[in-house]
């Protein structure tokens, strides 16, 4: 066993990413804290033939997940980072500050049996994906900067992915898509991994877009950029009327800390980015 503060930089560097600027959101009431150290640790007993794996211990006790099964992290990294989020807790535990023990316990609890389900939600974002749906040519500013912005991203899906996305103008109109998009795309998300798998859900929700999403998941594009491309509109709305506070900035702060813990979560596996 080992402290989590003597591990690598790199996992602590990338939980900063999280943005702690815009942790001061309303509290939540939650469970006071009921712990003084937090470690990470290899887990003694591994199968054999099962790769190694990492937990996170509470004063010397493992974490487990809201449905009670044990956590077990498949890098060093991961559990640092998850650590590092236990261990920056105040004096009450709120769980809607915690996107990584959220995204690991989430894997352990629902994916292995859910799959399925990910991708039939997934899936839906190919039809209403926000870089597909576009205004009029009339309203020229917003026309130009959404196609500046929003077709490399297409053209990318189109050369890396197989998959010729449509778009459309027209308000209630689905996005003319090629008849093999979806095959396509359900093909590519069935080889993902249930931890790439999750952070793609992540980033799609969060960015209302599947395109945004694999961009991000693929490093295609960074952090700033996807998020970028999931605000255009509202960014856009906000220069003409203003920002809506408790609206508006509340809105910018969730994608950050999602879109950053999408990669986050990617990182600490060493996939890419």
């Amino acid at each position: 066993m080992k402290m989590f503060r003597k591990s690598t930089c790199f996992a602590r560097n990338l939980l900063q990413m999280r943005g702690r600027r815009h942790l001061s959101a309303p509290s939540r009431k939650g469970i006071k804290r009921f712990y003084n150290e937090v470690t990470v640790a290899p887990v003694a007993s591994v199968e054999p033939g099962s790769d190694a794996a990492w937990q996170v211990l509470l004063d010397g006790r493992p974490i487990k997940s809201p449905a009670r099964a044990s956590l077990r992290l498949p890098t060093e990294d991961l559990a640092t980072v998850v650590a590092l989020e236990w261990d920056s807790i105040g004096e009450l535990i709120e769980p809607h500050l915690m996107p990584m023990m959220t995204a690991v316990s989430t894997i352990t609890d629902h994916m292995p049996k859910n799959r399925a389900l990910y991708y039939e939600e997934l899936m839906k974002y190919l039809d209403t994906d926000t870089i597909c749906i576009r205004v009029p040519a009339r309203e020229k500013e917003l026309h130009e900067l959404q196609t500046e912005t929003w077709d490399p991203l297409i053209e990318w899906m189109s050369a890396t992915l197989e998959c010729r996305l449509g778009t459309t103008e027209a308000l209630g109109k689905r996005p003319d898509h090629d008849p093999e998009a979806r095959t396509k795309a359900a093909a590519h998300l069935s080889e993902l991994n249930d931890f790439e798998l999750q952070s793609l859900f992540i980033f799609t929700t969060v960015c209302k877009s599947l395109t945004i999403g694999l961009a991000l998941l693929h490093g295609e594009i960074g952090i700033e950029e996807g998020i970028a491309a999931a605000r255009l509109e509202e960014e856009i709305q906000i220069e003409q009327w203003g920002m809506v506070e408790g609206g508006h900035d509340v809105d910018r702060a969730h994608i950050s800390v999602q879109v950053a813990s999408g990669r986050v979560l990617l990182r600490t596996l060493g996939e890419g980015m």
